[in-house]
């Protein structure tokens, strides 16, 4: 057996590689999201110059480790959907002193819709918008009736395409479960796309990414 990786992509999210495995004459191949937390210096100053005290830092870093399980849980629900990117499994590891976690996410390795059409450099076709337009439509059906979910960062960078031609929409990264409340008012997705009530500050429900779906269709259309 052999095994390789390759940097895919870096943002503010975690750093993505692309894993590879072989075993006799099959490859195997996946993406693998690989999120650091650390409490260094410069990162614990932030935190306590946002208001936390220096007792509620164990607490606060622990908040972002149950945050990112929550995440892969919200992806295992939903696994098996043909419109969303599969998660096949997580692994969470730490140091000695719990100064430092890597959490490390094993997710079905697509292509990046973003990235293919820059790269393309030419306006998609009415059909192929309108394809990927009903393919996100079917995604965020799936987040509604399985687990309430407001995914909250619809954009193109946000959607992938598989090998069969179908878009599938990943990074749940900042997705929200609404659970026994339908509205919440946090700030969180990117500001060209959010809809007028999350940019505000209002509360919202799950129609805020029907409205950031239709700017990212009104985007490729234009």
């Amino acid at each position: 057996t052999r095994r390789s990786s390759d940097l895919i992509g870096k943002g503010g999210f975690g750093t993505v590689y692309e894993a590879v495995r072989t075993e006799g004459k099959h490859t195997y191949r996946a993406a693998i999201k690989v999120i650091l937390i650390s409490k260094d210096q410069e990162n614990m100053e932030d935190v306590i110059f946002d208001g936390l005290t220096e007792d509620n830092l164990s607490e606060y870093y622990n908040g972002i480790i149950d945050e990112l399980i929550e995440e892969c849980a919200l992806m295992e629900d939903m696994k098996g959907d043909s419109h969303i990117v599969s998660y096949e499994d997580h692994h969470v590891e730490s140091d000695e002193d719990n100064s430092e976690w890597m959490v490390i996410i094993r997710m079905e390795l697509l292509a990046s819709f973003s990235r293919g059409y820059k790269k393309i450099g030419v306006p998609m076709s009415e059909k192929d918008v309108i394809k990927l337009g009903m393919d996100m439509c079917r995604a965020l059906e799936t987040c509604e009736k399985k687990n309430k979910v407001i995914h909250r960062d619809i954009k193109p960078e946000n959607i992938f395409v598989s090998k069969t031609g179908n878009y599938k929409l990943g990074d749940f990264g900042i997705a929200k479960v609404l659970g026994d409340r339908d509205k919440t008012a946090s700030k969180k997705g990117t500001e060209p796309y959010m809809a007028p009530e999350v940019s505000k500050g209002l509360m919202y429900d799950s129609t805020v990414d029907i409205y950031s779906l239709g700017l990212a269709l009104y985007r490729l259309m234009n």
